[in-house]
């Protein structure tokens, strides 16, 4: 269910990769797929270090400590963005 109002992303933490949708409207964090959901955890939780760095870049609160790969931003026509952490340059956020 991706809308106008969401960011589909892909988070990468270590051994961690997740695609997760986060609803800006609602604040509402989906997780389509992860790798550590058959290995180590059996259900999501908000204190994920995927989860959090997915919410640091969509609402704008730090910046993210693991690599966010965007996939599509709302209300903007531009190519996919890579945000890596500890990265030189300035971080700017798509929206405020």
């Amino acid at each position: 269910m991706i809308n106008r109002i969401s960011i589909e992303m892909i988070v990468r933490k270590r051994n961690i990769e997740s695609r997760i949708v986060v609803d800006l409207k609602n604040r509402i964090v989906n997780v389509i797929n992860c790798n550590m959901k058959e290995f180590r955890c059996l259900e999501c939780v908000p204190f994920c270090e995927v989860i959090v760095a997915a919410k640091d870049y969509a609402y704008g609160r730090r910046k993210p400590k693991a690599e966010i790969f965007v996939e599509n931003i709302p209300d903007a026509d531009c190519q996919p963005s890579i945000i890596k952490p500890n990265s030189e340059r300035s971080f700017d956020f798509p929206f405020h």
